[in-house]
């Protein structure tokens, strides 16, 4: 239904700046270029449901200027071009040929891959390779809190938050008084804190403390650092996890594929399919 009226919308709004023509479908088109035909019912069927007609209106004109374009160079290419020389032929082909051979492997590793890379899989990773996981920047695990200056339950708060070790509990009292807050458990680099923080130091060989409070002209941070590295130091584990995660899957579907297409070969020799002169 909704279709439906984009497509009267389009229609009204675009009849000033296109013609219509008489074609194959007998429908309405919104633009033609030579004997090939943009319908509107093809403009509509691209637009997402649920935006105004203003919108609707600018997107439709934006996928017929498109398609106007691409349909000129093609037709200009055509005219310039020999469209069916034997090079020409050989480049479609071997380009057909190749989207069809990886799209056929693409479907074969999706059907057959284990994307199960275990914990210990990727910790032998690591202690294999910790010289090529060196940290060029510092890091560190930092959780807070943030108070305005006139919060009147400061006392409260400081209490709960650095004695308190669920941090479930500390962010549903942040999210009930409406406070700022950061309780992720995962390395940050020290740049990003001090864009949020009054840290007042210029590197972590500068923090001295586990738990602070600090403050500047409109707040209160109530702080716990759990954990620093300088640059030049090896990133930690669970720093890297994800990035090693990803090398051992693509390591995986590498040898998977060469595996399949020798097992492809071996067969079309044992069934006569392959014969090499």
């Amino acid at each position: 239904m909704y279709k439906l009226f984009v497509l009267a919308i389009i229609s009204i709004l675009l009849a000033g700046s296109c013609s219509y023509f008489a074609n194959d479908r007998d429908e309405p088109a919104a633009a033609r270029v030579g004997n090939n035909y943009l319908y509107l019912s093809d403009v509509a069927s691209r637009i997402p449901e649920g935006i105004s007609p203003r919108d609707s209106l600018s997107m439709a004109k934006n996928i017929v200027n498109q398609w106007v374009q691409k349909q000129i160079l093609i037709a200009r290419a055509k005219e310039n071009l020999q469209e069916n020389s034997d090079e020409l032929q050989k480049k479609v082909e071997n380009y057909r040929n190749e989207l069809l051979v990886h799209q056929y492997e693409t479907k074969i590793i999706k059907q057959k891959a284990d994307t199960g890379i275990s914990l210990k899989d990727i910790e032998a990773y690591y202690d294999e390779n910790k010289e090529n996981f060196i940290l060029d920047k510092e890091i560190l695990k930092i959780n807070y809190i943030v108070l305005p200056l006139q919060y009147e339950n400061t006392q409260e708060a400081r209490q709960m938050f650095f004695s308190t070790k669920n941090t479930a509990e500390v962010e549903s009292y942040c999210k009930e008084n409406k406070l700022d807050y950061f309780l992720e458990p995962i390395w940050i680099y020290f740049e990003d804190a001090a864009k949020s923080l009054p840290l007042r130091v210029t590197s972590v060989s500068g923090i001295k403390y586990s738990t602070t409070e600090l403050t500047d002209d409109s707040f209160r941070y109530l702080v716990q650092i759990n954990g620093t590295r300088a640059s030049g130091e090896i990133k930690p584990l669970e720093f890297v996890s994800s990035d090693i995660k990803n090398i051992l899957l693509n390591r995986r579907r590498l040898e998977l594929l060469k595996k399949m297409r020798e097992d492809i070969v071996s067969a079309g020799f044992e069934n006569n399919q392959i014969e090499v002169f």
